[in-house]
């Protein structure tokens, strides 16, 4: 009789310790759930801003589509614009908290020491010609104008119709996704 007591005493202490574990576990308190930095500017990186909570150590993943979550390191936020960042925290004694925040990369500054000219000086033979105009690995978009005036029209390069011999004053824009227009 007393091991059957001990027995069915053990099955409830055991049973009375799993069921207060469950309920023992906390929300996350949304004004403690501290977000870092979330604007940046492109430099080619991936940025994603921090999450803490208070003195306690957490596990923070994040998402794109508020589905798949990952890693922060694993998340590539690269390019200009606007990102809604999902993001999942987790810690012992606490119930899964999710949210998201906005990740803003703004447009880089060309710098224009950093531009690369092709050749500027050409041998008259009949055909168009112009420079080119490149800024490192970056894909950019370069336009040209012969308009001397504050109201320049730009046009591509296949447009530019340089042929005839002599010398020429030409402005050029330089735009890509990631950088704000050089002129």
């Amino acid at each position: 009789m007393n091991k059957l007591r001990l027995l069915i005493c053990g099955i409830l202490l055991v049973c009375t310790s799993v069921v207060f574990a469950a309920c023992g576990d906390k929300d996350f308190k949304t004004e403690d759930v501290k977000l870092g930095q979330n604007e940046f500017v492109y430099d080619g990186n991936s940025h994603i801003y921090d999450i803490t909570y208070k003195d306690t150590k957490i596990e923070a993943l994040y998402s794109l589509d508020g589905e798949k979550f990952t890693e922060k390191d694993k998340l590539a936020v690269i390019n200009a614009g606007t990102y809604k960042v999902y993001f999942k925290i987790s810690a012992k004694g606490y119930k899964e908290y999710t949210g998201s925040h906005d990740v803003i990369i703004k447009k880089a500054t060309i710098n224009p020491d950093n531009l690369a000219f092709g050749a500027t000086s050409f041998q008259y033979d009949g055909t168009k010609k112009i420079f080119d105009v490149g800024y490192g690995n970056e894909q950019v978009e370069v336009k040209y104008s012969l308009d001397a005036g504050e109201s320049k029209t730009y046009v591509t390069k296949d447009q530019m119709n340089i042929v005839d011999a002599g010398t020429y004053t030409v402005f050029y824009s330089v735009s890509s996704p990631n950088f704000e227009t050089f002129y």
